[in-house]
């Protein structure tokens, strides 16, 4: 029985130490260098996003992953650490296993050697509470290019997102009403000609 217990609190020590992979969110941290771009707020398409009008989200998948299989990660944080650079302190992190630790630091329920592909996903909070209302409505919405990123584990500092690049949170125009008018008009005269 003594041994039983012995081997059962070294398994518990060994799976709390492997669902501790760590990683950096942010674009100013370490060798991670990587201002994101807009153009909402003065028309030049290089103004550095800041201020409460802008956030950012991380998303992650797998290593062969595609984007659409991206899972949010937690909640959006605010562009706090200046022009173009995020965040200071994220907000609470709710999306169950994935929480954040102080100084921009997500903690993953895969331990530490795991690899992930990360991506900033990112928006002006006037077009929609969250990237995906506005990207749907049209408005300002940019997104990284996915990294991979090796979880490490506490208390080893968490990985920086190296490798993430700068990117425009640009405006995704709608498509007028006459021009989805005549997609539709010319989808009749198709299905009609195919009668």
């Amino acid at each position: 029985m003594k041994k039983l217990s012995i081997i059962s609190l070294l398994l518990a020590t060994a799976v709390a130490g492997f669902s501790q992979g760590r990683l950096t969110f942010g674009n100013l941290s370490g060798p991670v260098d990587a201002p994101d771009n807009e153009s909402a707020t003065t028309g030049s398409p290089n103004t550095p996003a800041s201020g409460v009008g802008f956030r950012a989200q991380l998303w992650c998948g797998g290593p062969g992953d595609l984007e659409s299989a991206f899972v949010q990660i937690g909640v959006d944080v605010g562009y706090t650490l200046g022009p173009g650079y995020f965040p200071a302190v994220p907000r609470a992190m709710t999306n169950g296993s994935p929480t954040v630790v102080g100084g921009g630091t997500v903690t993953f329920a895969t331990g530490a050697g795991s690899v992930v592909q990360a991506q900033v996903r990112a928006w002006r909070l006037a077009d929609g509470a969250t990237y995906a209302a506005a990207f749907a409505a049209g408005g300002y919405t940019g997104k990284s290019v996915p990294v991979n990123v090796t979880l490490t584990v506490s208390p080893t500092p968490a990985n920086a997102m190296n490798g993430l690049a700068s990117f425009n949170i640009v405006n995704v125009p709608e498509p007028s009403s006459i021009a989805l008018g005549l997609l539709g008009l010319g989808a009749i005269a198709l299905f009609r000609r195919r009668k």
